[in-house]
This record gives structure tokens, C-alpha cells and sequence, in this order.
């Protein structure tokens, strides 16, 4: 409960900055641009885990148990040269379609971008959590979604960028979160090719693929009907089907703050003999929970 009070801290703000930009996307952004931002953004979401592989849950799986600093450090130096080599080849691949195909020039590269920053800054999410630092990755967390929020008002209201202030805002807010810890646990200083091992990186590989497989299948399931509505009916379409989703996203994102403390605690008992209790207890807990939160939620909502 402490640690999902700790996550809680760092999401509500992101949560709560989600409903206060819904009356903004209201009044300030058209139909078709929202629509087409929120396209990207599926996009996005979809290919992020599968230009770095999910490396991020190789990152939470191998460096929160090792104890020994020499150890972390020839970890990160594993992470981080995976991580310049994946960006590498999106940035030539990005480039290759730009090329290839001009008139999509504008979307190639939006999406290439956001799915560069939304990566990067997951795997730098969960550097910190691994590292023990979870209140600082809550405070990225706000921070992030302070950043998102004064990005709108100025790109989108301000100064009327409607496609690109949103898209502008998103990257800016995922390039802070990364400033941010980076600034707090210097990783790249650690970074030294001597410590960079190829069966490390392969191992790393082994582990996250399958999890980036199923990331990329459980975005695929949730973004498939805003694909299809953006290239049936249109942008605008879809526009209207991101705003009334705006506040489901809201009461459904709860899960996801437990889940992340009951990772963290379940990779430190692997192997202990309370495991299977522990899921036992948390599972039906948390069940509870969320049908209980979600039956007050449901009248606010309506």
C-alpha cells in the first residue's frame, strides 16, 4: 500500500491533468486534429515497445535485485547501449520512409518522434524504479504531466498550434521526465562501452521480447478501433471517439497503479515460500478494490 501510494502520487497528476485538458480539447481543438494527434499517439504506443523491445521490463527484472554497484553498472552500460543502437535504427527507418514516401513525411516523423520519446522515457521510468527511487519517479511523473499541461496552453491556446502544439507538448513532456532522472541518477555517466557485454544485451533480449510482443498485441486490441474509425470515417470521427474516451481512461488507469507496486514486490519474493500467498492476497484485494472504486466513480462520472 505504501508503494502504491507512492505511484499513486505520480499518476493522479497525470490523471488529473487529463480531465483538465478535456475542456480544452473542447473549445481549442478541432475534431480532425484531435483526432489525428490521438492517431499518432496509438501509433506511437504500438511501435515504442517494439523499436526498443520492452527493455524497460528487462531493466526492472535484472537491476532492482542486484546488489552490488560494479554489477548495476555494467547493467545500465548493457541497457544503454541496446538503447542507442534501437535508436539508430528507427531514426535510418524513419528516415528510409520519409524518402519513400513524401506525402507522409509530416506523419512518418511525428510518430517516429513520439514513439523515440515515449520509449526512452519508460526505460528511464524504470531505471528509477529499479533503483529504489520511487518517489522520484513520482515526481517525474508530475513534473511530466505539469510540462504536458503548460505546453497545451501555450502551443495549443496561446499561440493556436493545434496538431503540432499537441504533439509538441507531448514530446516535451516525455524529454523533462527524462532530464529529470537522468539528472538525478546519471546513468549516461555510468555508461562505459568496457562494461558492455553482448551476451548481457542478448540475454536482455531473451527475457523482454515476448513481453514487447505482448505489449504490442494489447495496443494493437485497444488502438485497433481508433485506426479503423480514422481510416473509415475519417479523423474527425475519431476525434469524437478520443473525447468521450477521455473519461473512461480515467477510471480505467487505477489498475494500472497497483500493478506497478505488485511487479516490483513480486520480482523481490521470487523464490521465497510467501510467494504464491502474496498473489493470492494482492489478486483478490485489489479486485475488491477497483469494483469498489469503480461503483463510486461510475455516479461522479454521469
Amino acid at each position: 500500500m505504501k508503494k502504491t501510494g507512492i505511484y499513486f502520487v505520480g499518476n493522479v497528476a497525470a490523471k488529473a491533468t487529463a480531465a483538465l485538458i478535456v475542456p480544452i480539447y473542447a473549445f481549442f481543438v478541432s475534431s480532425q486534429n484531435l483526432g489525428t494527434y490521438d492517431y499518432y499517439i496509438t501509433f506511437a504506443q504500438m511501435l515504442s515497445p517494439l523499436c526498443f523491445l520492452a527493455i524497460w521490463e528487462s531493466v526492472l527484472r535484472y537491476i532492482i535485485r542486484e546488489s552490488e554497484v560494479g554489477k548495476k553498472e555494467a547493467l545500465v552500460s548493457g541497457v544503454i547501449a541496446f538503447c542507442l543502437i534501437s535508436l539508430a535504427i528507427v531514426v535510418a527507418a524513419a528516415l528510409a520512409a520519409t524518402l519513400a514516401f513524401p506525402s507522409l513525411a509530416r506523419d512518418v516523423s511525428a510518430v517516429s518522434t513520439m514513439s523515440i520519446c515515449v520509449g526512452l522515457a519508460q526505460i528511464w521510468q524504470y531505471f528509477a524504479r529499479s533503483f529504489g527511487e520511487t518517489k522520484l519517479y513520482a515526481a517525474s511523473g508530475v513534473v511530466s504531466a505539469l510540462v504536458s499541461f503548460g505546453g497545451i496552453l501555450l502551443f495549443v491556446c496561446l499561440l493556436g498550434h493545434q496538431l503540432d502544439g499537441l504533439v509538441a507538448s507531448y514530446v516535451l513532456s516525455q524529454l523533462t521526465l527524462i532530464i529529470l532522472i537522468e539528472s538525478r541518477l546519471k546513468l549516461l555517466s555510468k555508461f562505459s562501452p568496457r562494461y558492455v557485454s553482448m551476451r548481457q544485451i542478448a540475454q536482455f533480449v531473451k527475457f523482454s521480447t515476448p513481453m514487447a510482443l505482448n505489449l504490442l498485441l494489447l495496443a494493437f486490441v485497444t488502438g485497433f478501433g481508433r485506426i479503423l474509425i480514422t481510416n473509415v470515417l475519417g479523423p474527425e470521427s475519431n476525434g469524437m471517439y478520443t473525447f468521450a474516451m477521455k473519461f473512461g481512461t480515467i477510471l480505467t488507469s487505477l489498475g494500472s497503479i497497483f500493478a506497478m507496486a505488485v511487479v516490483e514486490e513480486a520480482i523481490i519474493r521470487i523464490g521465497k515460500a510467501d510467494a504464491d500467498r502474496f498473489f493470492q492476497s494482492v489478486s483478490n484485494c485489489t479486485l475488491f478494490l477497483l469494483i469498489g472504486l469503480g461503483g463510486l466513480l461510475l455516479p461522479c462520472i454521469q
